[in-house]
């Protein structure tokens, strides 16, 4: 997967203006995902429409280590959430870890 960008699933659909802890995680937006968490305390359960992942899962995926820091200090998301392909957060950061490697390394 690749910094495109994800689709995002909530229960009450999106609206441009409000905060979208997804699309937080996928930017590293501190202020968006704190917004969203206000806003909402719940949306710390919303998926990705496609995948299924998590915030923490989305945040790993596309290298936003400071939004990773701040949503497991400040929240209970959970690490175990399996996506649609039945990764984990630990399952998800492996992945990624060793695909920027080989890249790396061509």
């Amino acid at each position: 997967m690749s910094k495109n960008s994800l689709a995002i699933s909530s229960k009450d659909g999106l609206m441009e203006d409000e905060p979208n802890i997804i699309h937080a995680a996928e930017n590293g937006d501190l202020n968006e995902g704190l917004a969203a968490l206000r806003e909402d305390p719940e949306c710390i359960f919303e998926t990705h429409l496609h995948t299924g992942m998590n915030a923490l899962q989305v945040a790993l995926s596309q290298w936003q280590y400071e939004f990773v820091r701040f949503i497991t200090s400040n929240t209970e998301i959970s690490s175990h959430h399996k996506d649609k392909f039945g990764r984990d957060s630990l399952d998800i950061a492996l992945e990624f870890i060793c695909e920027e490697n080989i890249v790396n390394h061509d």
